[in-house]
């Protein structure tokens, strides 16, 4: 994509080692914020050439994006970003993704979905599979807690939101229903037929901006077992590949579908 691409000087011996050992494990890697570099990727005219390199002082390290940009009358300007990141430590968020539910969707579908819920840091993806119907409301801890009084109270002045689509707006929908529901209480007895995955929505809305704004044609990935289980985002494409892994709430900690139900 790049016509030149050059490593850190101080990373020479370890590039050269490369050709030999394992690629990946001498790449230049840190950890960005999502949200920063949506801003600076956005969609721009006019735009020549651009050019990212790593910027290290005393304090902090960067990340810059020169961008030289011609405008109607080939006027040439430059625009340059800085975004601070942080040095990437290997510790990777590791699922089983074997036997997991799956749902592929561009990311216009699911923003839309996520549109009316924007002002809300947890939600309630509702999965059901007799119904064909996927659904995605506002949580709140007193959905779960009937007993807590305090949140209870709360509850009532909160404004709960849902937004639901038939499974044949998915481009594919695959619910996997023959899972082994005699293992105790490892798994919820109606796992067949229904799944409640409560997670918090800032980190995947940010991935799904990102994702729209990169490629019209991409596609997202949602692989899932059921609530205690992780969650997963993902994507992959010629260019760059993402993926997402979010902790869910242990249905055990839910009322079963009365989650969904309450917001309607």
């Amino acid at each position: 994509f790049f016509e030149r691409c050059r490593t850190p000087s101080n990373m020479g011996r370890q590039v050269q080692q490369s050709q030999e050992d394992d690629e990946d494990d001498y790449l230049y890697k840190c950890r960005v914020p999502l949200r920063a570099l949506l801003a600076v990727t956005k969609t721009r005219k006019g735009v020549v050439s651009l050019r990212v390199r790593n910027e290290i002082t005393a304090d902090h390290m960067y990340l810059s994006f020169e961008f030289r940009v011609e405008n109607r009358a080939g006027n040439i300007s430059h625009v340059q970003h800085k975004i601070g990141v942080v040095e990437a430590d290997s510790v990777q968020a590791v699922t089983n993704q074997d036997c997991a539910s799956d749902l592929l969707a561009i990311p216009r579908k699911l923003l839309q979905m996520i549109e009316p819920l924007k002002k809300t840091p947890e939600v309630a993806l509702v999965v059901n599979y007799e119904a064909m119907i996927v659904t995605l409301s506002s949580f709140h801890h007193s959905s779960a807690e009937e007993n807590n009084v305090v949140l209870q109270s709360q509850s009532a002045s909160l404004l709960k939101t849902e937004t639901s689509v038939g499974a044949d707006e998915f481009e594919e929908f695959q619910y996997i229903d023959t899972r082994d529901t005699d293992r105790g209480d490892n798994i919820p007895s109606n796992v067949n037929s229904e799944v409640t995955m409560v997670f918090t929505l800032r980190e995947p809305k940010a991935m799904l901006q990102f994702c729209q704004s990169a490629d019209e044609d991409l596609r997202i990935n949602i692989n899932f077992h059921w609530g205690g289980k992780p969650i997963v985002f993902k994507t992959d494409t010629p260019i760059f590949s993402g993926k997402l892994v979010m902790a869910t709430l242990d249905f055990r900690l839910l009322r079963g579908t009365e989650v969904s139900e309450s917001n309607k």
